[in-house]
């Protein structure tokens, strides 16, 4: 988890709670002035967020194509009806 970002390796557990609560009771009291001034606020906030999961994505995989192949287990595939022959 947070043990990989750095800068967050030595956060206490309290500090990590009290934040995500402050972030909520905020989000909660912004979302008085409406649902729409959030979703305008925090649509290319995502936006932002999912682009930066796809570049993260993209140049891992193009710096180790291997990992596609090798983590990909055929009989797991086969179970869900994927690729059953």
């Amino acid at each position: 988890g947070l043990l990989l970002v750095p800068g967050f390796e030595h956060t206490g557990q309290n500090i990590l709670l009290m934040s995500a609560a402050t972030i909520a009771i905020l989000l909660f009291l912004y979302q008085k002035k409406g649902t729409e001034k959030v979703a305008f606020t925090f649509g290319p906030i995502m936006v932002v967020w999912f682009l930066a999961l796809t570049v993260s994505g993209v140049v891992s995989i193009l710096s180790m194509p291997s990992i596609l192949c090798s983590n990909i287990d055929i009989s797991m595939c086969c179970a869900y009806g994927v690729c059953c022959d």
